[in-house]
């Protein structure tokens, strides 16, 4: 990998974090959520029990990911017996892997950050006080548990083919990118719209998908050499290539076979082995063996006397 794809990457997460932390610091969040999504008049969340923001987006698109990794892993797994799907094997599971960690690790996030949805804050109808994200919020409350935006967290997570096609198909890489960012933000605006998240808390778990998503592709897809690579291992019966056919997955980032160091290990090893049959070394060991020889009686004759000529080391 080149340092420009690297700076790319670690692009993204800076600005992430830095588009969370100005919404966070400028109240944007409040702004925001009391301009386009809570409707003042109604005292209720605009995507409260409607059919496009709890059936389509959050129950639909919920189901939409589930069969995305349900056949990510099948593709992963069938690769290890089907030839013509051996070479989308690392992808998939690339991309099946993708998409259990990033909800998962948003969701355990959720668990010790302590902060409220908007639905419950008094500004939007609640009981409880506003606090911005890791401020200071009173002890006597109850345990809250809504940042970062964990259903935003497995659109963002489709990222992951972007990192998958990046290094073959650079322009269909884009279109992926571009495609995930938009499903994570449907996904995003039907949960503030149900008064579930802040718009910082759904740019917080774009962050963390991305930083998941990169590590995985250092674990995973850079090299098969890496440890993390050698839990899928090649198949046997599909030839090595360092790149994919057209319109793959982009699984060719792997090295070739045989590295040099390997070729050289054979070498050597092929070289002893001709020094020996030069050298005439005996097959079999010139051990004592009784033989019927002119009648009846057998007695001990040595393993290099008889009719052919013996073969050995020249004495």
């Amino acid at each position: 990998m080149n340092m420009h794809r690297i700076s790319r990457k670690h692009a993204w997460i800076a600005g992430f974090l830095l588009a969370t932390a100005a919404v966070a610091a400028r109240n944007f969040d409040l702004r925001i959520a009391d301009a386009f999504f809570y409707d003042r008049a109604a005292q209720a969340w605009i995507g409260a029990h409607t059919w496009w923001a709890v059936d389509v987006i959050h129950t639909g698109g919920g189901w939409l990911i589930r069969l995305i990794g349900f056949a990510a892993t099948a593709i992963a797994v069938a690769g290890t017996r089907l030839r013509r799907l051996a070479p989308f094997r690392r992808g998939a599971a690339y991309v099946a892997l993708a998409l259990a960690l990033c909800p998962a690790v948003v969701a355990g996030l959720k668990q010790v950050t302590n902060v409220d949805c908007p639905r419950d804050l008094l500004q939007f109808g609640g009981d409880r006080p506003y606090a911005q994200p890791f401020g200071d919020r009173p002890d006597g409350l109850p345990r809250a548990s809504c940042y970062p935006g964990s259903h935003s967290s497995t659109g963002f997570a489709l990222m992951a083919f972007y990192f998958v096609l990046l290094d073959r198909r650079p322009r269909l890489a884009r279109s992926a990118l571009a495609g995930a960012i938009l499903t994570g933000a449907a996904f995003s605006f039907g949960q503030q719209a149900r008064g579930a998240h802040f718009l910082s808390h759904d740019l917080a778990s774009a962050a963390i998908a991305w930083f998941v998503l990169l590590a995985l592709d250092r674990w995973l897809l850079e090299s098969q050499a890496k440890v993390g690579a050698r839990l899928i291992l090649p198949i046997a019966h599909v030839l090595p290539s360092d790149g994919v056919p057209p319109g793959g997955l982009g699984i060719g980032r792997r090295q070739t076979a045989y590295p040099a160091l390997a070729r050289r290990r054979r070498a050597g090893i092929r070289h002893v082995f001709q020094r020996v049959f030069r050298a005439r070394v005996p097959v079999r060991p010139a051990t004592p063996e009784w033989r019927r020889r002119g009648g009846p009686g057998r007695r001990v004759v040595d393993a290099d006397q008889g009719d052919a000529a013996p073969f050995g080391i020249p004495r």
